[in-house]
Order: structure tokens, then sequence, then C-alpha cells
């Protein structure tokens, strides 16, 4: 998409090897992505991640293609996050694991995969002083995370004390409103694919920090198929890039 005039010096359009050079992602700053299925959303998680050194994926679906390329490209499978191993030292420097409890119905198995989730969850947040730096997590479907899960209050916690302990995560979800609010505040980096609901862009409109909230509103509005608008809510930087196809 060619960038009008008027928005010269406020939004960036970028290759996606050009963005990926030119964008910082700090060991502090946490990322939000928000794209319908189908919109590159997995796509952009995957490309961006190895940006980070250390990673821990929270799986939440029974199967899904994502998860699956993760496993066949580095990634350990866990179904639950060990215990036997001094937290501190697991995983390694380096190590990237999908925890990916096994899900064959949806009674017993849920309940399972919440006790899990928040397991991890708790024991990357408790030990994470000893850890600063080392692991992001990647949480994907916050919607399914904390509202069928009910773990609201685990991934709020996570996000929001997660600065102060070096802790980075990713969030990701399906639409602006299925974020927790309390998350906004702490997202140093927002990826958005194309948004046409009137009440996800009000919304959206409030999250660019010191950026004119009509710029946000315009730019996500001209986004094209499999176009992303990232905003970065500190530095006040916008730019409209694309994700190579991964997944």
């Amino acid at each position: 998409m060619p960038i009008p005039d008027e928005w010269e010096g406020a939004v960036d359009e970028f290759s996606w090897p050009t963005f990926y050079q030119w964008w910082k992602w700090g060991p502090k700053e946490s990322v939000a992505i928000v794209g319908a299925i189908g919109s590159g959303k997995s796509t952009l998680e995957v490309a961006i991640l190895p940006k980070q050194p250390s990673i821990a994926f929270l799986a939440t679906k029974p199967r899904d293609p994502l998860y699956t390329y993760l496993t066949e490209h580095g990634y350990r499978r866990l179904q639950a996050w060990p215990k036997s191993t001094p937290i501190d030292r697991f995983p390694n420097p380096g190590d990237r694991v999908i925890v990916w409890p096994q899900i064959k119905n949806l009674g017993e198995d849920v309940t399972r995969q919440r006790r899990v989730l928040q397991d991890a969850i708790e024991r990357i947040f408790l030990t994470g002083a000893e850890d600063r730096g080392r692991r992001v997590v990647v949480m994907d479907e916050a919607r399914y995370l904390t509202q069928t899960l009910g773990l609201g209050k685990e991934v709020v916690m996570l996000v929001l004390q997660g600065r102060a302990l070096d802790i980075p995560t990713v969030v990701g979800a399906q639409r602006v409103s299925w974020v927790p609010r309390e998350v906004w505040s702490e997202v140093h980096h927002i990826f958005i694919f194309g948004v046409r609901d009137r009440r996800e862009i009000l919304i959206l409109r409030d999250l660019g920090g010191k950026i004119d909230p009509d710029l946000i509103a315009a730019a996500v509005m001209s986004l094209e198929e499999f176009e992303c608008l990232y905003v970065n809510r500190i530095s006040g930087r916008m730019a409209i890039t694309t994700a190579p196809y991964v997944v």
C-alpha cells in the first residue's frame, strides 16, 4: 500500500526483511498481536520469536498447524512444566519449549489443561528474579486463557509484573477487546492486522500512547490483506509491513 502524503514521517512502510532488521525488541518489552483467523497473526508470532534467545510457548488448542510447525523446528513439547528440575535452570538459555498438554475430550482434559498452564505461568513468574531476561512467554490465545480456562488473573499478573522481572510476554488475540484492558498498559509493541469492526477501532484509537488516535484508526482501516500496522506505544513510531508466510 503506498503511504499517503499526509502520513509522511508518521507511518513508515517496510518489506518484512527491512522491518525485521529495523525493529528492536528489548528484554523488558511485551508484544501484543491482534488479528482474525487467517490474517497472518500466527505467521507473525513465529517470525518475530528468533529475536529472543529462549521461548516458553503456552499452547491452548488440541491441534494446530502452528504448534506442529514449532515442534518440527526446534521446539521441545512438554506435557507439563517439569517439577523435578530446578526451574531457574530449566529450560536452559537458548532452549525453546511448547507447553502443550494433550486434550482428548472437553471435560477432564480441559480441567487438566487449566491446571498445567496455570502451574506453568505461576512457576515462570515466581522464579523470574533468578531467570532474568532468559525467557519470553508466548500466550497465543488470550481469550481462551482468560475466559474459557479462567486464568485472567494469572495472565494479567505475568504481563504487569513481568516487566520488573525481565520476563517479556507475547499476547495474541483475534480481537482487541479480547485482551484484558490491564494488559494494554504494559504492552510496548502492538501488531494489528486489518480491523473493520467500528467498536474494535474505537478501542484501538486509545492504545497508541502519544500517537494521534485518528492516525491509528485511518492506518488500520487502510490495511490490505496480510498487511499489519506496527505501533510502538513508547516511541510513537508506526510502520506497515507484511510478515512472510511461515505456517
